[in-house]
């Protein structure tokens, strides 16, 4: 009688689970996070196409199969009353929930990814779902190699990224916030193999450790990205107050921010909208992509996020058009994945353009041109422009100007 017990609340677990899933699908997806406890507990939607601790990525019918297999082995065990324990039969009842919540993902989502948000922010630990599959995790504690995971370097506590005195180009300071030009190749924060160097280490020994601490250690005074090859304009938050507000304008789709860039080939239009969800791929889960696929037949993004891209050709050239592009939304490479799917790739991108990247751009011709919004403590509207960097203009140099057709 007691394994019935557990096996209905398994099932019940398992809608639960499916509907935070859903609800996550719809809302979460369309905003970066949203902070329980800031800096410590986050809701993050993210999709996972491998197991537990982004393993064995792309391998959907081997990971259906073997959940399958110890789904069933769990699911005869209980029914056959061979369990005795009341503890066992509990465990087990929750791993057989946790399993199947999960393999309904990879059954029936696109490509057969498992949604994930729950973001814990103080350990380094992946962000996970109501069903935590247990027999999945333990088969990911081996690397697609061989060698075991270390697991204590996994569950560490992230590291207080260290002041550096690396040169900064400050456009604008004050005691709550301030604009940085970002130059080219340097990374935003610390992460998996960035550990010193990034503009957060930077910020610290400018600011003598002053800065916003509720979006993580690693991320402190992060309001917004912008790629490591692509130079130009940030706003950083020296306090919780300060990233807030701005945050929120961000999520509010009122900070204007502009673009420059150069594509490749003719861009036909003077100026157009590219309206167009990106997801990640399902090709390949370094990129990201558009995602025709997640929309809705009622309109409604289901597994990728709206992304609204606006652009204006400022010049044109043999073989290149130049491009100032307006940002209504910011998701991770949305204008490098929007005009390369335009068949417009950024001159220099070795990620989303041609193989044969523009060696001498050492990455993509894109620079943050213009930032502009509301001060979130004095309510003063601010404005700033960046000129191009030298690579940028070098590059136009080098183009041929096109004759008016």
């Amino acid at each position: 009688m007691l394994s019935y017990i557990w096996l209905g609340i398994a099932a019940l677990l398992v809608a639960v689970d499916q509907l935070v899933k859903f609800w996550a699908e719809h809302s979460l997806s369309q905003v970066d996070t949203i902070p329980l406890i800031s800096g410590v507990f986050h809701l993050t939607y993210v999709q996972n196409f491998g197991a537990a601790f982004n393993t064995m990525n792309n391998q959907r019918f081997l990971l259906v199969g073997v959940t399958s297999a110890v789904l069933l082995l769990i699911l005869v065990l209980l029914l056959t009353q061979k369990l005795r324990s009341p503890w066992m039969i509990c465990s087990w009842s929750l791993i057989l929930s946790g399993g199947a919540g999960n393999l309904v993902d990879r059954l029936f989502r696109p490509g057969g990814y498992v949604v994930d948000l729950f973001d814990f922010r103080l350990i380094h630990f992946p962000v996970f779902n109501v069903e935590v599959c247990l027999p999945e995790t333990a088969l990911a504690a081996q690397e697609e190699d061989g060698d075991e995971r270390n697991w204590g370097e996994l569950l560490a506590p992230a590291e207080e990224p260290q002041p550096q005195q690396i040169p900064l180009q400050i456009v604008y300071e004050d005691e709550h916030l301030l604009v940085v030009d970002k130059p080219k190749h340097m990374v935003v924060h610390p992460g998996a193999g960035n550990s010193e160097g990034t503009l957060v280490n930077a910020l610290l020994y400018h600011c003598g450790g002053k800065l916003a601490r509720c979006n993580g250690i690693e991320r402190q005074g992060i309001v917004h990205r912008i790629d490591k090859d692509t130079s130009g304009l940030l706003v950083c938050a020296k306090d919780d107050e300060s990233y807030l507000g701005l945050s929120s304008q961000i999520q509010q789709h009122t900070v204007d921010r502009f673009y420059e860039t150069v594509v490749y080939g003719k861009v036909k239009q003077e100026e157009g909208v590219i309206d167009l969800p990106i997801g990640r791929s399902l090709r390949d889960r370094k990129k990201m992509a558009v995602r025709t696929d997640c929309i809705q037949p009622d309109g409604n993004i289901v597994g990728a996020k709206q992304a609204i891209t606006h652009y204006q050709v400022l010049g044109r050239y043999d073989g290149f058009t130049h491009l100032r592009c307006r940002l209504e939304t910011g998701r991770t490479h949305q204008i490098r994945v929007h005009l390369s799917y335009l068949g417009h790739p950024v001159a220099g991108d070795e990620l989303y353009g041609p193989k044969k990247a523009i060696k001498r751009l050492e990455g993509q011709c894109l620079h943050a041109r213009a930032l502009g919004f509301v001060h979130p403590i004095t309510g003063e509207h601010l404005y700033f422009e960046s000129p191009l960097p030298p690579y940028f203009t070098s590059f136009l140099k080098t183009l041929k100007p096109r004759e008016e057709e």
